[in-house]
């Protein structure tokens, strides 16, 4: 009887395991998707979702994970993130000359200061953490 529990124990494991894995998977694609939405779409943010992406497939697919690593862009975000907690200055450049672009449209747009002050906070917010974000050293690295 003890035998009989541990095994469908180790199935139940097995099966929430196997389950998780498709979770993650599923998110990493998703996550995937909304950062290659970014590159179009400049209120969406594309390094956020890049690096969900990026932790979602390491524990989902060891392939996808690797594939995006091998990525000559998406790969190179991932890395100096990864190693250095660092940003580019281009990809600095271009996040906050698109977040002041989206907020100008949504000035444009909108007129209640009760939807525009919170998200000038917040993009605010989201600048100075860019701004203080090391960047990437010239040369990589040696491990």
């Amino acid at each position: 009887r003890c035998l009989a529990g541990r095994n469908l124990q180790q199935l139940l494991h097995r099966q929430i395991r196997h389950l998780m894995r498709w979770r993650y998977l599923l998110l990493a694609y998703f996550f995937l998707g909304l950062a290659l939405l970014g590159v179009l779409l400049p209120i969406l943010p594309t390094v956020p979702f890049l690096l969900l992406a990026a932790a979602c497939a390491a524990k989902g697919s060891p392939r996808l994970h690797r594939w995006l690593y091998a990525q000559p862009y998406l790969g190179k975000v991932l890395r100096d993130w990864e190693e250095n907690r660092a940003v580019s200055r281009k990809s600095k450049l271009m996040a906050i000359s698109m977040m002041a672009l989206s907020y100008g449209f949504t000035c444009w747009h909108v007129r209640q200061w009760w939807i525009l002050l919170p998200l000038a906070a917040a993009l605010l917010g989201v600048s100075t953490y860019l701004m203080t974000r090391p960047e990437p050293p010239l040369m990589p690295t040696a491990k």
